[in-house]
């Protein structure tokens, strides 16, 4: 049985909600350069352009150290840790959000809980287990103090996601519901999402993939309607796990491959070509010349494009 569990974007969408990083700058830049810098870093990040996003980021990281901005300092290296993070660069992400910590000590003000719940992701994703589970844990006691609602509901989400990793349905449906007993402040269209999504991951965890479905169908509409693609797209291949294991094996296979089609838009070609590699397992196994031929079509554009890439590097060290 197989299910993804891709903490590549996972809540990161949410996570950049609640605080405004990568939403927009939490404090207003008064350099125009820097306003022009954070502004085209913020629209690469909503795009799912996470390379030309985390150049805006760093480009903006170094314009607010030549001003001495220190806000902006705290607040680019927060935005730039969140791209590094969705490119699996956990370990230099860390190193950046240790660099906003310092500053707002520095201000004399607290760190934020979104800060802290950034980290939390960025030590999971880097396997540091203990650091995660006590960083999350003073994400909810920030949220509480800051009075931040939304990060607190984060954080919940993040735990029963989590738990769905470790196979714990139990925990996961009782962090699920602390976060659905959490009152938000106004709409949050982007954590409805994540609720979907991780109701959606707590049913397929616990074999009931049928019952997964609906939740994921739902999350991916809000994630698609609230331009949050990267989420959007992991989710859809969630869910094509879900129609695998119902036994709509066609409809699977379909699926698989529109998600191999926006894994490609997204020029993320490794994830591309998972999704592909199981299109064509099943078309395979179902003799299916017609969605077989679909599959090999697709896979060989991707591994051209991969080659394009490997090919352009290579004459570069040359050079």
């Amino acid at each position: 049985m197989r299910t993804v569990f891709n903490m590549r974007c996972g809540l990161c969408g949410l996570l950049l909600l609640g605080m405004a990083g990568c939403a927009s700058p939490r404090v207003k830049p008064v350099d125009d350069e820097l306003a022009r810098q954070t502004s085209l870093a913020w629209r690469a990040f909503a795009q799912g352009r996470m390379d030309a996003a985390a150049t805006l980021y760093g480009q903006s990281l170094e314009r607010a150290w030549a001003i001495y901005d220190q806000a902006a300092i705290a607040d680019n290296a927060y935005n730039l840790a969140a791209c590094l993070l969705e490119q699996e660069r956990c370990a230099e992400a860390l190193g950046y959000l240790a660099q906003s910590a310092r500053m707002y000590e520095q201000m004399r003000q607290p760190v934020p809980a979104a800060n802290r719940l950034l980290e939390a992701r960025a030590a999971y994703a880097c396997g540091d287990m203990a650091r995660a589970d006590r960083d999350v844990s003073e994400a909810l006691t920030l949220a509480q103090a800051q009075d931040a609602p939304s990060i607190q509901a984060q954080a919940l989400l993040l735990r029963a996601q989590w738990a769905c990793r470790a196979e714990d349905t139990v925990a996961a449906r009782t962090a699920w519901q602390q976060a659905m007993d959490v009152r938000l402040r106004g709409h949050y269209p982007v954590i409805d999402a994540m609720k979907a999504d991780v109701k959606g991951q707590i049913e397929l965890s616990a074999g009931n993939a049928a019952g997964a479905l609906p939740f994921f169908d739902e999350a991916i509409a809000l994630y698609k309607e609230n331009a949050q693609y990267i989420s959007m797209v992991v989710c859809m291949e969630r869910a094509a796990d879900a129609c695998l294991q119902t036994g709509e094996t066609r409809l699977a296979v379909a699926r698989y491959l529109d998600v191999a089609r926006c894994f490609y838009g997204q020029a993320d070609y490794p994830s591309a070509l998972r999704a592909v590699d199981v299109a064509m397992q099943e078309a395979a196994s179902m003799k299916d010349d017609a969605w077989m031929g679909q599959a090999t079509e697709l896979f060989e554009k991707i591994r051209k494009k991969v080659e394009e890439i490997n090919d352009g590097e290579r004459l570069t060290l040359q050079q």
